[in-house]
């Protein structure tokens, strides 16, 4: 049994940075190229944190895990940005993500 005075490390794991969606048939949409951020919490032995809060700097976007630990923070400019990740028992993880630009197809 672990001590609960000791908080466990936190892993993510970020599967995909740099999602973009695009509307073909918005020309002024297309031309604002937003991305998402995608990713998974899991502790150590990669058992899922559902529930873990999500945030992202700057912009002060948030999100919360769901049931199978994942999470998706949409509408992201491309540029680099500090991801934290918080649940409870854990000590937070924060690590540094960059969103990249998607040119439209034509």
């Amino acid at each position: 049994m672990k001590s609960q005075h000791c908080p466990q490390k936190l892993s993510v794991f970020l599967l995909f940075v740099s999602v973009v969606i695009l509307a073909l048939s918005s020309p002024a949409f297309a031309q604002s190229t937003k991305g998402s951020l995608i990713g998974r919490a899991v502790d150590g032995e990669n058992a899922v944190l559902p529930g873990a809060k999500v945030q992202v700097q700057p912009g002060n976007a948030s999100a919360v895990t769901d049931q199978r630990g994942e999470f998706t923070v949409i509408d992201l400019t491309p540029g680099t940005y500090k991801v934290t990740v918080s649940y409870v028992g854990f000590l937070p993880f924060t690590a540094e993500v960059k969103v990249w630009p998607v040119r439209p197809f034509t």
